[in-house]
């Protein structure tokens, strides 16, 4: 099924990005008939990936940015998470057919994401040889 891109964001890893995260979900939601509490889930989902991802960043002490990408079908919203090359511990457990879904939660990013997959229909993690790392979320629309 073919995507409608219907925004981007491209945040840097500072935690003052992330307060662009919450308007830019909830314009993306707006006219969809989805539920309030729907869009916080996705919203708190949002930020705990965005979150994780500039950890990683920081860590490895390189200045790669964060591009967001809202998109949506008949079926499904999507938003699309693309960062730099590096990777922390915890994104294969995010592997398509990852059947092993327990990770050891021991800091506040992880907990996060521990917590966003219980929110949304799926996270899922994919990666190529030499390029930007990806998380996809997905929610069903009503």
């Amino acid at each position: 099924m073919k995507m409608n891109v219907e925004g981007m964001l491209t945040i840097d890893a500072t935690d003052s990005a992330l307060r662009l995260l919450d308007p830019m979900t909830q314009a993306f939601c707006r006219g969809k008939n989805i539920s309030a509490e729907t869009v916080n889930r996705l919203s708190f989902a949002l930020e705990a990936v965005v979150t994780y991802c500039s950890k990683v960043i920081r860590d490895s002490h390189e200045d790669h940015l964060i591009q967001i990408l809202f998109s949506s079908n008949e079926s499904h919203l999507e938003i699309l998470i693309e960062y730099g090359p590096d990777r922390g511990p915890i994104e294969p457990y995010f592997r398509h057919g990852c059947r092993d879904k327990r990770f050891k939660v021991t800091t506040f990013e992880a907990l996060g994401l521990h917590i966003a997959r219980e929110l949304i229909e799926s996270i899922e993690f994919s990666s190529a040889a030499f390029s930007e790392n990806r998380f996809l979320l997905r929610i069903p629309l009503p």
